[in-house]
Order: C-alpha cells, then sequence, then structure tokens
C-alpha cells in the first residue's frame, strides 16, 4: 500500500495569542530556504531545539537559522533511503527515522547514522512506551530490543500493514493496521481487539488511513478514514464521532493534543482544533494573508 503525503508544504506555528479569539500564525519553510523537497511527512524536535524535518527526498535539521540535510549515499553510516515517513526522538533524546527502506538512528556524536540491516522494507509509524520500549509500523510491526540493539518483529493479527500506532494512559501499545484495532497487554503475550462496531464500516482493506491518538483524558481518537473523526472512551464504551461536515475534511492524515488540550487534526483541506469545551475551529489557506496555512493539505 502506498501511503499519502503528510504534509503538502511544511508549516510551522509560530505563535498563538490567547485573546477574544485566537490568532493563528504560521511561519513558512520551503525549498528557498533549503529544503529538500517541498513535500514533508514528518517532524520531531530534539532537546536542543532542533527541528527535524522528513521529506520524501532526505532528512533536514533546522536551528532556527540554517537548514542542515542529511541524504542517502555509498557511505555506510548514511541513511538507508531518502524517503522519510515517521521520525521519534524517544525518552533519551535519540532520533529515530523511519524511511521506505528501514529504520535509522542519528548518532549526534559522529553526525550519522546507525542503519538496522533487518527488518527492511516500509516503515511508516512510530511510538514509545512508558518504559522506553520502541515500536516501529509499516509493513510489519517491530520492536528495538536495547539489550542486543537489534530491532524485531512481533506478532500480529494476520498480515495486514500497519497504519498507526500510539500507547494509551495505562501503557498499552495500540495498533490500527488496515482492518482492525488492537492492543497488547503489557507482557506483549497478548493481543486483543478493539470491537468491530466503532470501525467496521470505514477499515476495510487496502488505502486505508486511520491515525490514531490518546489524548490526556485517555481517550482514543481515530481518524475514520474520508469520514471524519472519532473519540472513543474505551472504558465506558462509548464514542461520539465529527462527520466531515463538522470539520474541515473527512480525509485526516495526523492528530495531536497541544497543552491546552485541544486537539488538532491535520485533514486534506486544512485543520480542525477541537476545544475541551466544544468549541470547533477550522484554519485554512488564506490567499491575502502570508501568515496563514500555505497549503490546505496537511
Amino acid at each position: 500500500m502506498k501511503r499519502n503525503v503528510f504534509l503538502t508544504i511544511l508549516v510551522v506555528v509560530a505563535s498563538v495569542q490567547q485573546l477574544l479569539g485566537a490568532n493563528y500564525k504560521f511561519l513558512h519553510i520551503n525549498s528557498q530556504n533549503g529544503l529538500p523537497h517541498q513535500q514533508v511527512e514528518a517532524l520531531a524536535q530534539d532537546a536542543k531545539g532542533n527541528l527535524w524535518i522528513g521529506t520524501r527526498n532526505g532528512l533536514s535539521r533546522y536551528d532556527g537559522y540554517n537548514i542542515y540535510t542529511y541524504y542517502h549515499n555509498d557511505e555506510a553510516n548514511s541513511l538507508t533511503h531518502n524517503m522519510v515517513h515517521a521520525l521519534l526522538v524517544d525518552k533519551k533524546q535519540r532520533l529515530w527515522v523511519a524511511t521506505e527502506n528501514g529504520i535509522c538512528r542519528y548518532r549526534s556524536k559522529t553526525d550519522d547514522f546507525r542503519c538496522y540491516s533487518q527488518p527492511q522494507g516500509l516503515f511508516w509509524s512510530m511510538t514509545e512506551d512508558n518504559e522506553g520500549n520502541i515500536f516501529f509500523g509499516g509493513m510489519t510491526l517491530c520492536r528495538y530490543n536495547e539489550e542486543k540493539d537489534t530491532i524485531e518483529r512481533m506478532t500480529i493479527f494476520g498480515d495486514d500493514w500497519i497504519n498507526a500506532l500510539d500507547v494509551d494512559n495505562d501503557g498499552r501499545l495500540y495498533v490500527a493496521t488496515n482492518t482492525l484495532i488492537c492492543h497488547y497487554d503489557k507482557t506483549f503475550t497478548k493481543i486483543m481487539r478493539l470491537p468491530s462496531q466503532y470501525y467496521a464500516d470505514f477499515m476495510k482493506g487496502n488505502n486505508v488511513i486511520v491515525p490514531i491518538h490518546f489524548d490526556w483524558k485517555g481517550r482514543l481518537w481515530v481518524g475514520r478514514n474520508g469520514q471524519g473523526a472519532m473519540c472513543i472512551d474505551t472504558k465506558k464504551g462509548t464514542s461520539k464521532v465529527f462527520p466531515p461536515g463538522q470539520i474541515s475534511s473527512g480525509f485526516i492524515r495526523c492528530i495531536t493534543e497541544d497543552h491546552l488540550h485541544r486537539i488538532w487534526l491535520g485533514t486534506e483541506k486544512g485543520i480542525t482544533i477541537i476545544h475541551p469545551d466544544g468549541k470547533i475551529e477550522i484554519l485554512q489557506h488564506e490567499y491575502h494573508n502570508i501568515h496563514s496555512l500555505s497549503d490546505n493539505a496537511v
């Protein structure tokens, strides 16, 4: 399955002012600033404040002034592929890079990468649990073995692609595939499926786009593959659907939460912000506003 682009043009929130209404301003970073490709797949920030930008043609590091880019080349410790799908800074401040052909870990002391020969293939989702276990999802599901410095395959239902990963407030790993959502127990010996009533109508096989995210209350947010968003309280067994007409688009690419506990949905037609009180804001490109989104495809 071919993964679609998360961000068409990179935009970074520069400031959010809490007045009578929020004033959202965006700083644009693009190829004119040195970005190697206009299509951005992933973002991560390290403890030094560097913004890491995964693109379709290399990995860039932006320090607030300059952009430095890393590519795949003939050197032994370069990236395994220029197509970068996901980035993760773990609890030990190590940067992990999921590419079109395997996983790499950035080594700041030597300014290069430790790349893992197995497993090969496409990966586009990563997460870390409360114990520091790191997981990778794509063509298969894997976990990092810290002691051996290896990446090992995990058991999963069937042969589905892994679309998204996240960890709930109890430290359990949740996995969204092409056809189901499931979670592991803390020993990783048992796999339990989320009741299909939540997702059977929109998870039906190939090219499924289903990002997942747990908020501070422990509720699971799910992108419904073109049919809006859903918020599930897994403990109470209740859910709420936000249909396409209520948000910027039914196709949701990414979900996150800010320090004010607002849920941000990156969609094909802009950004939707869902406030804790239920208020919904939609941010889109404005032709005459240079501080608006550079493009609606997020």
